[in-house]
């Protein structure tokens, strides 16, 4: 504090604003700059919503690498229920379509 004083003992207002602009200087980029503190807070939040993302497409990435899996092994069951979901049928089945009236629509 003995920068800011005159020669009479009381602070000097120019010191003081210089003082306060040269702190304010220092702080308001190291807040809000490309490498500030904002930036780094929204990129931890960035970071954390990309992990669950991966976690959701890992999942997502076994169950299509099981299906993978039981579809090259030729399992029977598994084979079939494919076929049923294409609309495929067995010989000598027969397809009953409902079709719902105009009033069930």
């Amino acid at each position: 504090m003995r920068l800011l004083r005159g020669k009479n003992g009381k602070v000097h207002p120019v010191k003081l604003v210089l003082l306060i602009g040269v702190i304010v200087a220092i702080v308001v980029p190291f807040c809000t700059g490309p490498k500030g503190l904002l930036t780094l807070l929204r990129l931890r939040g960035d970071v954390d919503h990309l992990r669950q993302e991966i976690a959701v497409t890992t999942t997502e990435n076994a169950a299509i690498n099981d299906s993978i899996r039981a579809l090259e092994t030729e399992d029977p069951e598994t084979l079939e229920r494919e076929a049923r979901k294409l609309g495929m049928i067995k010989p000598g089945e027969t397809v009953y379509k409902v079709v719902p009236t105009e009033k069930e629509k």
